[in-house]
């Protein structure tokens, strides 16, 4: 717990200074501040990220593709497929554990994204389709 107190100190103390145009720079320092955890399900989310995941959740009525993805370091940040619902939309389609999700309906994700973000582009009414590259 000192370890964290300390660094969530510093990182207030950084940012202390940061406008309101600069808050890039504010979620890197959040985003670092909460590496000390250690905890690979805590996250920090803009509120464009938030937004993306609620508005998919919330408007109910609609299904994913029958897949879990992750984030993998060893892929750069990726969002890569770690598994699949056997018989779901995604195993049809031929996704495999280890693939890495680049595109979703035209949305670039080559450069790594939360994996929420990705997974809530995959959902939509039943019978949708989605294009996945």
């Amino acid at each position: 717990e000192e370890k964290w107190a300390a660094k969530r100190l510093e990182t207030i103390k950084a940012v202390s200074n940061v406008g309101p145009d600069e808050q890039e720079e504010v979620y890197v320092a959040i985003r670092n501040m909460l590496k000390v955890l250690g905890d690979p399900y805590t996250r920090f989310l803009t509120p464009e990220q938030y937004d993306t995941i609620i508005s998919a959740y919330a408007t109910g009525g609609n299904a994913g593709i029958g897949v879990q993805l992750i984030v993998d370091p060893t892929q750069g940040g990726k969002v890569v497929v770690f598994d699949t619902v056997k018989g779901g939309p995604a195993a049809k389609a031929g996704l495999l554990p280890g693939d890495v999700i680049m595109e979703v309906d035209g949305l670039d994700f080559s450069s790594g994204t939360m994996a929420e973000v990705v997974a809530s582009k995959c959902r939509g009414d039943i019978g949708t389709d989605i294009n996945l590259i």
